[in-house]
């Protein structure tokens, strides 16, 4: 099985990840950041912040009890320190960590952070909570072998050392809903990549 970041290959197929589609919705907040900033700053940020969350990820894959950093930093600590927290606060005794799952059906794959009880969890470790979260969650959810009950994003600040923990049942979402707010993305970025396949090369009337 191959992974370049963005899709998986297995057999000659692609599977695109759930978060490469996601990010195609860029939401007006972060449209305004890239004309504040520029692109080359803002597409540095991301790469950096997207090397952090797979660090904080990997981490508490490997030993979620006690997640270790080889080389910490004020923010990695404060990140495990919302972590600790989170497993205190919850009285966390077993979570489980799911492998990549396909579809063909939608040439996707993914892989879900955890499983709490009977809720899948996505870690972040954003400065806020993103609606388009609960649509990954979607994807993993529409994934799953065993449809879960609730859905959740837990975020933690790596500033503050504090967490945020949001199910999708108390923002009014069911696991239903997110799997069609998934599905919604899917077909406007397949539509969109279609018609942008088509046009290019073509010159367009005004």
């Amino acid at each position: 099985m191959g992974f370049d970041g963005d899709e998986y290959e297995i057999d000659g197929m692609k599977y695109e990840r759930p978060t490469h589609i996601i990010n195609y919705f860029v939401p007006p907040e972060l449209v305004d950041y890239r004309v504040r900033v520029g692109n080359r700053v803002a597409n540095s940020s991301m790469r950096k912040a997207g090397k952090f969350g797979t660090m904080i990820d990997e981490a508490i894959r490997a030993n979620w009890r006690d997640p270790k950093i080889a080389k910490p930093t004020p923010e990695s600590k404060c990140a495990l320190m919302a972590w600790y927290r989170w497993m205190q606060d919850f009285v966390v005794t077993d979570i489980s960590f799911p492998d990549t799952v396909f579809s063909e059906e939608l040439s996707i794959a993914g892989t879900p952070d955890f499983v709490f009880g009977n809720t899948i969890v996505d870690i972040k470790c954003s400065s806020r909570i993103s609606p388009l979260y609960f649509a990954q969650l979607g994807a993993y959810a529409f994934l799953s072998d065993e449809k879960p009950e609730d859905l959740a994003v837990l975020r933690l600040d790596k500033n503050t050392g504090m967490y945020e923990y949001v199910t999708a049942s108390s923002v009014n979402l069911s696991v239903d809903d997110c799997i069609s707010y998934f599905m919604s993305l899917v077909h406007s970025y397949r539509s969109y990549k279609q018609v942008q396949s088509t046009l290019k090369g073509k010159e367009v009337a005004t």
